[in-house]
């Protein structure tokens, strides 16, 4: 089966951009609201758009000013023939855009990664909105337009529409993260341009009691990416335990297994050097 893969514009939505603005750098003409949403006792929250097509969160006052907290990422323009611009939410902008294509059975994908308000998980009673990335997969076919799935993330890192596994069909991977923790969901599109969820339950097993948990795509080789996990505990005697693991497709199994394994152990000392004092791999 042939797919046609299209790369519109691969970045990620809040990762690119740490870049600080003064408000008078913008003058308040040249820029669009895209979503905004008032708040208790504060001013009012919102992203705009300036001439540049640059994404801003910015914070409204009710004397017309505003305050601009940083660049968040850069709208995309989707190509003429993306026929799903109604079905994004007019309080959301586009900033990642990808296609897949199977002339064979007629049908094409879209993932669509958004940007908009989302109101903040551990500040929701305060009305406290932050910006969010929200994916969307389409699918156009014989059957017609469809939406066949819809996710929201704190911020997405990268989408990847590749053969992530080795198995021979093509997944889409989303790679998010929550803060300074990362995720992954990772999908099969099937031969009629459907998703099934590829389980990960068996990466997640074994944590390290109360650690920092992070799991994201491995560095890619031909044939053969993995997935990687990683975390970090602090512990009373300032000790840091650090574990890597990675974890390739077996096919046999249809799930992933655990192939490599690194322990470190380090100790913090009190001019803030870390004295590295063991270190454990595994070859599983």
């Amino acid at each position: 089966m042939k797919y046609v893969l299209t790369l519109v514009m691969l970045m990620s939505g809040h990762a690119l951009g740490r870049e600080v603005v003064s408000a008078s750098s913008i003058p308040n003409s040249r820029y669009r609201t895209i979503s905004k949403h008032p708040a208790w006792n504060m001013p009012d929250q919102a992203i705009v758009i300036d001439a540049d097509g640059r994404i801003l969160r910015v914070e409204l006052n009710r004397d017309g000013s505003f305050k601009i907290h940083r660049v968040i990422a850069y709208e995309l323009s989707p190509p003429q023939d993306f026929p799903f611009g109604s079905s994004i939410p007019n309080d959301q902008v586009l900033v990642n855009l990808r296609s897949l294509t199977c002339q064979e059975h007629g049908w094409r994908l879209w993932i669509a990664v958004t940007l908009g308000l989302g109101a903040d998980r551990s500040k929701v009673q305060k009305g406290i909105y932050l910006p969010f990335n929200f994916v969307y997969v389409f699918r156009e076919g014989l059957d017609g337009k469809k939406t066949i799935l819809t996710m929201t993330f704190p911020e997405v890192i990268s989408v990847t529409v590749a053969d992530v596994n080795g198995d021979g069909l093509t997944e889409v991977a989303v790679e998010n993260a929550d803060g300074e923790v990362t995720d992954l969901d990772l999908r099969q599109v099937d031969a009629e341009g459907n998703l099934t969820p590829i389980s990960l339950k068996n990466i997640y097993e074994d944590p390290l009691i109360s650690s920092r948990l992070s799991v994201s795509l491995g560095i890619p080789k031909p044939g053969d990416w993995g997935i990687e996990r990683s975390e970090r505990r602090p512990m009373p005697d300032s000790t840091i335990l650090e574990r890597r693991r990675v974890f390739r497709w077996n096919s046999a199994q249809k799930s992933y297994e655990l192939v490599h394994e690194i322990n470190t152990q380090e100790k913090l000392l009190l001019d803030k050097v870390f004295d590295e004092s063991s270190i454990q791999e595994k070859l599983h």
